[in-house]
């Protein structure tokens, strides 16, 4: 199901685009880990490492609402202001929970209490295809497309005397697709016209008189089927007015400039009139019945109000027009700059939410996108439009794998989930408390030196089992400044510079470990050990999905965030191998390992105040790379801005692009971060 223009007087998303959202700041890379591997003698006892707080932010419940149905799942429309009998806003914050077997009003005006008001029969919906409702622009009407037709409903006399009005077969709703309905944009010739998507197509209905309906045209898509559930968005920009709608086989864009005669006009590869593809769509085999997931397209609502046309700005909109598609294969980020020809700018796989029979939908809430599924609400940043970074799960408990799991957010604070077992609450302002709290902090996990020393492992398994290991880690404070000042190069820390030999297991054959004991041996000071696969949380989800939860998510990209303080701080151990040099992160570990802070910003440092040890291993072994890059990156003039210069390059390769993104800015600022730590 999909979320329509929630409380419009607090977010006042896109005028009469669904499912606004924009989105993201560079995430880091979770690796994933493998079983501790075997060799030598038994490994320590082990206990089974606990979960972090499996965090619920659900903070009130809705359920036997009477409208909704498990194979359709449900949605939620806003009714905030709604209109007394003499014109006035009604007091109250009201929405409408469309299901199968119907269309609830609910009293919203407490979010962690919830109340049903009153139920109507609209008769056009279905419990087979999803439905969706609109506010009209005043507040006055209320449009509701299933999978029998649309529905007017008046609620000019306030959500307790609210009735239907009326119908309106538009030939392109199907009983098992259920029915999409946007409003179009004031101030435009759209103004009053409303957009109904189907699986058989696009209806245009005139609602200038809502007590009698007149179908004006239809268009096919060629991308929804009549088991295709359906979602579209409306875009008005200098080069006119498009519907997006997304189905399986891609996005199409249809132009409705001329309401009497709608017609295709995608650029995709199969030539003019084609869908573009988007790699989330997915089908679901049910009954040797091929259903279609529901695929939502948001349109980023930073933008200034779309309400009031004008060229200039306009054109300034659209350049800066972002849309995201869910399907259930993930979620899929377009630039809208050639409305015609949507740009693909990145897709994300992992949001462990969403599964093909059911697909997915997304809101956003202040700055952050949420996307919802069969198994629950993922959280990503919202902050960077083009890039949406994965920030964590959050358990729902309303969805139903074969109907869908909507979102909506009024405030920013709370977000609604809809789905076939009831309307659940989200507070959202938990995970901002939470969030702001690891970053706030200056933390690191270390492992034991001595746990090392004395262990007869050839490998060591990932943090999450070594916490259930008595006395491995321990949580030490390493700020930033102080790390500056010198305080942790006295050979206490070490922090260890490797590259992953496997997405699973970075350390194959215990080569690496060996090396760290070595070191370890020869100098007993060290007490505390940094090993990114020992020290940060890993994703362990063999499928794809995200194993950890969403408190340890946040530790990680906090952790990651701040990463630099101990290349920069500690002592470094590089374990080089030939594959090292064309590592993003790793040549950015050894660059920090090679540098020195003082007043004056950050130099490289001299030979006898270095805090990196270089170890080649495997097949490094037997070249002078060792010699290289102690040459490259401590060179004289290899200053913060050389050194951005080097990592850019495309030679230089990174799993996650975002890493890069987000990491080269702070290079840039670093001497001068430093120069305030130490003032």
């Amino acid at each position: 199901a999909s979320v329509t223009r929630f409380a419009r007087a607090a977010c006042k998303p896109t005028a009469g685009a669904t499912h606004v959202a924009r989105a993201s700041m560079g995430g880091g890379v979770s690796k994933k880990s493998p079983a501790a591997g075997g060799g030598g003698a038994a490994p320590p006892k082990t206990t089974k490492s606990k979960a972090k707080n499996e965090l619920d932010f659900k903070v009130g419940e809705l359920v036997n609402i009477g409208t909704l149905v498990a194979e359709s799942g449900g949605m939620l429309a806003a009714l905030d202001p709604t209109f007394n009998a003499v014109g006035e806003a009604a007091e109250g914050n009201y929405g409408v929970v469309v299901g199968g077997s119907g269309l609830a009003i609910v009293d919203m005006s407490d979010p962690k209490n919830l109340k049903k008001i009153r139920g109507i029969d609209t008769g056009v919906l279905s419990k087979a295809g999803s439905g969706t409702a609109a506010l009209s622009h005043d507040g006055k009407y209320l449009y509701v497309a299933g999978g029998l037709g649309i529905a007017i409903v008046d609620m000019r006399f306030g959500p307790e005397r609210a009735k239907r009005i009326s119908t309106c077969d538009t030939g392109v709703l199907c009983h098992k697709s259920g029915g999409h309905v946007l409003c179009g944009e004031v101030g435009t010739f759209s103004q009053n016209l409303i957009f109904v998507t189907g699986g058989l197509g696009v209806a245009i209905v005139d609602v200038s008189d809502p007590a009698e309906p007149k179908f004006l045209s239809s268009v096919s898509t060629g991308v929804l089927t009549t088991s295709s559930q359906c979602s579209s968005a409306l875009l008005t920009c200098a080069k006119g007015t498009f519907l997006y709608v997304a189905g399986e086989p891609g996005l199409a864009v249809i132009d409705v400039n001329d309401p009497k005669a709608p017609k295709a006009v995608g650029l995709g590869k199969e030539g003019e009139g084609s869908p573009v593809k988007t790699g989330v769509g997915a089908t679901y085999w049910d009954d040797n019945k091929c259903r279609g997931n529901h695929v939502l397209l948001n349109i980023d609502p930073s933008l200034p109000s779309q309400a009031k046309p004008g060229a200039a700005s306009r054109e300034k909109e659209a350049d800066r027009m972002i849309a995201y598609v869910v399907g259930g294969k993930g979620l899929a980020v377009f630039d809208l700059k050639h409305p015609c020809a949507p740009e693909l700018l990145t897709t994300i796989t992992d949001t462990s939410v969403l599964i093909t029979q059911s697909g997915g939908h997304a809101a956003l809430c202040s700055t952050r996108l949420l996307v919802s599924g069969a198994r629950g609400l993922c959280v990503l940043d919202a902050s960077k439009p083009r890039t949406p970074a994965i920030v964590g799960k959050v358990k729902v408990g309303v969805a139903t794998n074969a109907g869908s799991l909507s979102v909506a957010s009024s405030d920013g604070i709370y977000a609604f989930c809809v789905g076939g077992k009831g309307v659940a609450t989200i507070d959202l302002s938990k995970l901002d408390a939470l969030r702001q709290k690891f970053e706030d902090e200056s933390a690191f996990w270390f492992v034991s030196a001595d746990k090392i020393r004395s262990s007869s492992e050839k490998t060591l398994p990932a943090m999450q089992e070594l916490q259930g290991r008595e006395g491995w880690l321990s949580r030490q404070d390493v700020p930033f400044s102080t790390a500056c000042a010198g305080n942790y190069a006295n050979g206490k820390f070490l922090a260890v510079s490797h590259r992953w030999e496997d997405s699973k297991k970075p350390d194959q054959q215990g080569v690496q470990l060996a090396e760290v004991k070595k070191y370890l041996a020869a100098n007993p000071a060290v007490e505390w050990v940094w090993y990114d696969y020992w020290c940060m949380a890993q994703n362990q989800d063999a499928a794809g999905g995200e194993s950890r939860t969403l408190e340890e998510v946040l530790e990680f990209k906090a952790m990651l965030a701040r990463i630099n303080t101990l290349y920069l701080g500690v002592s470094v151990l590089v374990l080089l191998d030939m594959s090292y040099m064309s590592r993003f992160w790793t040549q950015f570990e050894a660059w920090l390992s090679l540098q020195q802070c003082s007043t004056e910003g950050v130099r490289p440092a001299p030979k006898d105040a270095t805090r990196c040890t270089v170890v080649s291993i495997h097949n490094a072994a037997t070249t002078s790379m060792a010699g290289d890059l102690l040459k490259m990156w401590g060179a004289d003039e290899m200053k913060p801005e050389a050194a951005v210069a080097v990592l850019s390059k495309p030679d230089i390769a990174v799993t996650n692009q975002s890493d890069k993104d987000g990491q080269l800015p702070k290079v840039l600022k670093l001497s001068d971060k430093v120069k305030e730590a130490l003032a």
